[in-house]
């Protein structure tokens, strides 16, 4: 049952990211699909505020390849500010796991985001919760 509610929240918060991202978008970009997976990380850490989660960050992420093993190691990266809230957003990790994700990752395996476009953004949306204070969210 708690399994279940967690994840029906995981997917809501998912679905509502998401939709935001796509409604200041114009266009299917890679970018979204790894700004939601981050951001699916961080719900499931609040979602365990007051737990410790061995491994959290290193979750499966990437497919066992080589760009599989960049995608990896770059959202690991991201999501270790999970562990360290002293950490930056890290420009060059969110750059490599776009680059990487369409062969990389765990989430393409079958293809589905083929025809995404490969964009790096230069103020992605995911930054705002590296620094909540500064964020000016317009929500």
């Amino acid at each position: 049952m708690i399994l279940k509610l967690i994840q029906k929240r995981l997917r809501t918060n998912y679905i509502m990211f998401y939709e935001h991202d796509q409604k200041n978008a114009t266009g299917r970009f890679i970018s979204m699909e790894v700004e939601a997976d981050i951001f699916k990380v961080f719900v499931m850490q609040e979602l365990f505020i007051n737990t410790t989660l061995p491994g959290l960050s290193g979750m499966p992420f990437g497919r066992n390849n080589k760009e599989g093993e960049l995608y990896q190691s770059s959202m690991v990266g991201l999501t270790d500010k999970l562990q360290n809230p002293q950490i930056e957003f890290d420009h060059q990790k969110y750059k490599t796991a776009i680059l990487n994700f369409k062969k990389g990752s765990k989430n393409n395996e079958r293809s589905i985001y083929k025809d995404y476009f490969i964009r790096v953004s230069a103020q992605p949306l995911i930054i705002r919760f590296y620094h909540p204070q500064r964020a000016n969210f317009g929500m």
